[in-house]
């Protein structure tokens, strides 16, 4: 069994090196996100309205871990490629592929595919698909697609370009569709989709029981709402 982990170890190390010497990894540059047309106006443009980056201790092409500490490699490295998070996964950037029992946690950008039993949680922005059996958070920017059971919750003073699906879903700015239960966003332009859609600004449609566009000349609506 020694000998098995060891020749396991040995591997993942060799395959790192060739991406620890190269220095620059294109999944791990600052996700750039373009800032939906229709811009919030809650937050002032210098804001911090997100923790910031952790520095980098290097790339490594595929992680394995049980739950923070208990993993490898340690949480500041980025893995790109492969990360199977047994049970919890923390670690900085994050691309392509973040597959989690319970969850992935990042503390910088993740981009391409996350799945996890629970929850994906991202602490800068994401260009992904996240699918979450209970939630998925990005506290930063996203772009893509957030699929989950109970709840897609954007940062307030953020923003999210694409599509959230789930019981609930909270944006700051959305430019794109909401679809579930309940549906918050500061500003949208799209269009959203539940039993009770609410917004400040809007340019698209609502399609619900209750529907509300506070700053609109008709702030409140059955069954449709639309403003431009």
């Amino acid at each position: 069994m020694k000998t098995l982990l060891t020749l396991v170890l040995l591997v993942m190390v060799t395959l790192a090196i060739p991406s620890a010497l190269a220095q620059v990894d294109q999944s791990h540059q600052r996700a750039v996100i373009e800032t939906p047309a229709q811009r919030r106006q809650i937050a002032e443009p210098t804001a911090k309205v997100y923790p910031a980056p952790v520095s980098s201790a290097g790339i490594f092409p595929i992680s394995i871990g049980l739950i923070p500490p208990a993993q490898f490699p340690a949480e500041d490295w980025d893995i790109t490629g492969l990360r199977l998070n047994v049970f919890v996964g923390l670690h900085n950037n994050v691309g392509f592929i973040d597959l989690g029992v319970l969850g992935n946690l990042s503390h910088g950008d993740v981009m391409g595919l996350e799945i996890a039993g629970v929850w994906n949680q991202v602490a800068q922005n994401a260009q992904a698909i996240q699918i979450a059996g209970i939630g998925n958070r990005v506290l930063g920017q996203f772009k893509g697609l957030q699929l989950a059971g109970v709840v897609n919750y954007g940062n307030i003073s953020a923003d999210v370009q694409g599509l959230q699906l789930a019981c609930a879903n909270v944006a700051g700015g959305m430019e794109g569709v909401q679809i579930g239960l309940f549906n918050r966003a500061e500003e949208v332009s799209g269009l959203q989709v539940g039993v009770i859609n609410m917004t400040r600004n809007m340019s698209g449609l609502q399609l619900g029981l209750i529907n509300i566009i506070s700053d609109s000349n008709v702030p409140f609506m059955i069954v449709l709402n639309a403003a431009f």
